[in-house]
């Protein structure tokens, strides 16, 4: 039987108010018969399905939603979805413009343009959506956009220098150039003219353009702003300082983007990390195929020195894979027959054939992708005010500009003199580098975090690690290794390898972590051959063995014990550690004595954040004196041991009042806690989605020492924000005055503007190579 093919549609959402409403129709959706996986965000006003068409079909889920008490957006059938790579957007007013400029598209139900990853998803009636008049939109408003689909990739970046949009600016700076020559030593005024008009028309026919979008769309962006002020320049005659404006302007804009393309570059490197094409492995003959076309069920094979094109489970062979570009660990992970493995490892050392688990456009590569994309996307508190700060200041700059030149021209009778400051104060009014100063900051941080294998879920996961001054431990697999290991063998009657052939004899069959952990210690050639094996409830387990009977588990097993066993159970006990008595005809031959390992960095990871003044803390399910040796070990002074996960969930609730807290678990068990902390963050979490959900940050590989990393970047972050403000709100506040006071060119304030914008962006790419 083969398994359903599953699709996914968008669906914007009319009548949705709370976040309650989205909990609702997500619940109405997730019920419904067919539906795999339900996305309901009442940010977006989305909900985004996966499902079986044949028994859930569009039509079908539409009136769930309806009779959820909500309505389809757009027209009344669902729509389809499509996501665009923008390139050449260096402002949030840029990504508004082109927004605004593809929602007014006939069939168009949604469009959203995320500034800080250049993405545009646009949703529509899948008969109505035009991909061309989309990418025409956008160019329209000054920028450029490629359809993004399943067989496809962003596009390398080309050489600058082939850049034609870089060629038209260096051109008309030359033909500015020529002009100054033209006008100030070959005395050439007319020539002079014709040059700087050309360099005007060369540098700034696109800004031109986007700004009649912005009008069309009635926002006043810095496309409208500009032109305003060079239509004004030309007006008053001063052509040289209208051209240098233009030039000056287009060249800043153009710098800016190509720097902030770069920011974005942790989503391209991780698309570039799955392979376009797998070989794949039917009827014993290997073709190969695009690898967004694998299904589940797939047999594939990968050579050394390729990348694992999707998620599947080991069918033969034997090698080392390299995943350091997505869980951030340098050593190679061995892996053999039956093994899990994910895509975008590098294979490193031998052939595998591997069974796909996934299609190969639903990897938890692309989940992480996604991921990245929507931190990316996400506003951080301090982004949203900045952003409604920027909206007044705008408006209040441009009224101020009319003021002057009207008042000031009036008073003094000088007009053309009033008029220029007010055309330099229009400029001044552009909010660029105020509203770039925050998203490109959360932007570089999130992106370097991703390389080191920390996915931060958005700028307010960065803002609320940086403010924690406690951090919760859970105790097994996050300080220690998570898994018991035998430490020691205590006998009376029988040798040691014995004792543990007949405990791993009677465990064989079991998935238990301590019977693991014994099979692990065994020698396979001395497990006992035990048959019968029972489980006994809450004590362990029964067999024969040769006639005889056999048992493992708890002492209730056992009608006689020695002395020796006795002293040796009550002595592991006490330290806190497991222990697991061997039994024969009732007699206890042995007891195995087994202990989860601390993991060796546990102890320095502690330091690190003591250092950072946060106080860590131990909560934990195991017993008083394990927990108590545990914290000991590591250098934790307080801990709470006994505690079922909601007891942990509520003392995280208590901590929370004294300050930010962050929770440190496995994403799963703790998910109380880690969802009721300031910041959960969730450990070893490369190919478990349920583990990504649940937290805040999520750390990709079992590396602890990732933890100090991500709060060092965390507070080097929320730094580098605040500095960028208080420079772009300094610079604005100082060119305004100095434009009251006559003390400043049009040309000069362009420079200004745009080398704010450079510096802000500059500033805060340094989070993109940090040495946190």
């Amino acid at each position: 039987m083969t398994a359903p093919t599953l699709m996914k549609s968008r669906f914007p959402i009319v009548g949705m108010d709370c976040a309650d409403c989205a909990r609702t129709l997500q619940r109405a959706l997730s019920e419904t018969d067919g539906v795999a996986s339900v996305d309901v965000r009442f940010e977006s006003g989305t909900a985004v399905v996966e499902h079986d068409d044949t028994i859930a079909p569009d039509a079908k889920l539409a009136r769930v939603i309806e009779q959820a008490g909500y309505k389809v957006g757009g027209a009344s059938a669902p729509t389809c979805a499509l996501t665009f790579d923008v390139t050449g957007m260096d402002c949030a007013d840029c990504a508004r413009s082109a927004q605004s400029a593809v929602a007014r598209l006939p069939g168009i139900a949604t469009a959203d343009v995320s500034f800080e990853t250049g993405l545009l998803r646009v949703t529509g009636s899948s008969d109505q959506i035009e991909t061309g008049a989309v990418i025409r939109a956008v160019e329209s408003a000054g920028y450029k956009a490629t359809l993004r689909d399943g067989m496809t990739r962003p596009r390398s970046e080309q050489a600058r220098w082939q850049d034609r949009r870089l060629q038209e600016i260096l051109l008309a700076a030359g033909l500015w150039l020529a002009g100054m020559i033209a006008d100030h030593e070959l005395d050439l005024p007319y020539l002079a003219i014709v040059l700087y008009l050309s360099a005007i028309v060369l540098a700034g026919f696109r800004i031109a353009r986007a700004a009649r979008v912005s009008l069309t769309v009635r926002r006043a962006d810095m496309n409208l702003l500009m032109t305003l002020a060079a239509i004004g320049a030309i007006i008053l005659g001063d052509f040289s300082e209208a051209s240098s404006l233009v030039v000056l302007f287009a060249l800043g804009i153009y710098l800016q983007s190509a720097t902030l393309d770069r920011t974005r570059g942790a989503i391209k490197r991780l698309l570039d990390l799955t392979p376009p094409t797998a070989r794949l492995l039917r009827n014993d003959q290997e073709t190969s195929v695009q690898a967004i076309t694998l299904q589940p069920g797939d047999v594939i094979r990968v050579l050394p020195g390729e990348r694992i094109p999707v998620d599947g489970t080991v069918l033969s062979g034997h090698s080392g894979l390299d995943q350091a570009q997505i869980t951030g660990e340098s050593r190679l992970r061995s892996v053999t027959s039956e093994d899990t493995v994910y895509a975008g490892s590098m294979n490193s050392t031998g052939a595998l054939t591997i069974t796909a688990s996934s299609a190969g456009n639903d990897t938890s590569l692309a989940r992480i992708v996604d991921l990245v994309e929507e931190a990316q996307a996400s506003k951080a508190a301090i982004q949203g005010t900045v952003e409604r700060f920027a909206a007044i200041y705008t408006p209040v700059v441009i009224g101020l500009a009319a003021a002057i030149a009207l008042v000031g021209g009036g008073l003094t009778g000088n007009w053309s003199e009033w008029f220029y400051r007010g055309l330099i104060l229009l400029v001044v009014a552009c909010p660029c580098a105020l509203i770039i100063s925050t998203p490109v900051a959360y932007v570089s941080a999130i992106g370097r975090g991703t390389r080191l294998g920390v996915l931060f879920k958005g700028g307010i996961a960065l803002d609320g690690l940086a403010a924690i001054k406690t951090l919760a431990f859970d105790k097994t697999g996050t300080l220690t290794h998570g898994r018991p290991e035998v430490e020691a063998i205590v006998t009376d009657g029988l040798s040691e390898v014995d004792v543990l052939g007949l405990a791993a004899g009677l465990e064989c069959g079991s998935t238990h972590p301590i019977a693991r952990g014994i099979l692990r210690a065994a020698n396979t050639t001395s497990i006992a051959p035990v048959e019968h094996v029972q489980v006994v409830p809450g004590q362990g387990m029964t067999g024969v063995l040769k006639g005889t009977q056999v048992a493992v588990g708890s002492r209730a097993l056992a009608s006689s014990v020695s002395a020796r066993i006795a002293s040796a159970l009550s002595d592991a006990q006490s330290a806190g550690k497991t222990t697991v008595l061997v039994v024969r005809d009732e007699v206890a031959v042995g007891v195995i004595v087994l202990a989860d390992s601390v993991r060796p960095i546990s102890r320095q990871v502690i330091a690190d954040l003591k250092h950072l003044g946060i106080d860590p803390v131990l909560l934990s399910g195991d017993s008083e004196p394990v927990v108590q040796s545990l914290a000991a070990s590591v250098g934790i002074d307080h801990f709470e041991a006994g505690l079922m996960p909601a007891q942990k969930s509520e003392i995280i609730r208590t901590l929370s009042a004294e300050g930010p807290i962050g929770m440190v678990g496995d994403g799963i068990n703790d998910a109380p806690a880690l969802a009721q902390a300031t910041v959960g963050i969730a450990m070893g979490v490369g190919g478990s989605t349920a583990a990504i959900d649940a937290a805040d940050v999520a750390l990709m590989g079992d590396d602890l020492t990732m933890i100090p990393v991500a709060v060092r970047l965390a507070r080097a972050t929320q730094s580098i924000v605040w500095q960028n403000i208080a420079f772009a709100l300094i610079t604005k506040l100082a060119f305004v005055g100095l434009t009251v006071g006559g003390y400043t060119s049009l040309w000069l304030a362009v420079l200004a503007d745009v080398g704010a914008s450079l510096l802000v962006t500059l500033n805060a790419m340094r989070l993109s190579s940090s040495r946190q």
